[in-house]
C-alpha cells in the first residue's frame, strides 16, 4: 500500500517538474539554477583554507580521546 502511494507520489512530482521546466522554457529562460555562475567563478581559497583547519581540530580532538581512553596505544613504535 505504502509503496503505491509513493509510486504515485514520484510520479506526481515528475509531472510538476516538467511542467516547471516547461514554464521556465517558454519564459525564455535557462533551466537550472540562475545563480550558478556566481558560485562556480567564486575564490574558494579560504573555504579550502577552513575545511583544512576544522579537519586538523577533528583530529587533534580524536587523538585527544584516544590518548585518554587507551595511553599503552599510543606508545609503539612505527615498523621500519
Amino acid at each position: 500500500m505504502k509503496a503505491t502511494v509513493n509510486q504515485e507520489e514520484r510520479k506526481r512530482i515528475s509531472i510538476r517538474t516538467k511542467e516547471a521546466l516547461a514554464a521556465k522554457k517558454a519564459r525564455g529562460e535557462k533551466p537550472g539554477n540562475p545563480r550558478l555562475d556566481e558560485f562556480r567563478n567564486t575564490d574558494t581559497t579560504n573555504a579550502r583554507q577552513a575545511k583544512i583547519e576544522k579537519s586538523i581540530a577533528f583530529k587533534d580532538r580524536v587523538k585527544a580521546v584516544i590518548q585518554s581512553e587507551f595511553p599503552e596505544s599510543m606508545n609503539y613504535s612505527k615498523p621500519r
